[in-house]
């Protein structure tokens, strides 16, 4: 199994980190949140301004601000719908408060390749392989 395969197992948990909304950078807000290049979460304990301790936590996967739509659907939705076909039952929700990024990540903008959610990869994997196994 590679480093970007999903592990055998019945609940995978990914997180996505967004970058700062205009609200929260007029704010002031701070960036509290760091992912490593290990897939490491780390989060500032509190928002106090001289806080500089950071409390660590990991997932299945993680996702830095910049990653690309397509790299959250190959480690997510690709090997759900994979075992969709192999008669297991697959699930993808997503949980986060109001303006997290949930539905960026679960739509995108349909129109442009580059940016589609799962959902709409899904749905034009799903009826691609339907075709494809129909063909055969």
């Amino acid at each position: 199994m590679t480093d970007k395969e999903a592990p055998a197992t019945s609940v995978l948990v990914a997180v996505r980190k967004r970058p700062l909304n205009t609200r929260e950078k007029e704010l002031g807000d701070d960036d509290v949140v760091n992912i490593g290049s290990d897939g490491k979460l780390e989060l500032l304990r509190s928002s106090e301004p001289d806080e500089t301790e950071y409390r660590a936590f990991k997932f299945d996967f993680s996702y830095d601000m910049d990653a690309r739509q397509d790299d959250v659907y190959q480690d997510v939705g690709q090997p759900m719908l994979d075992a969709a076909f192999s008669g297991f039952n697959g699930t993808i929700f997503a949980y986060g408060q109001t303006g997290s990024g949930k539905t960026w990540s679960m739509t995108g903008d349909a129109s442009d390749e580059k940016n589609k959610g799962i959902i709409p990869r899904v749905c034009s994997a799903l009826f691609d392989r339907i075709r494809k196994e129909s063909a055969d």
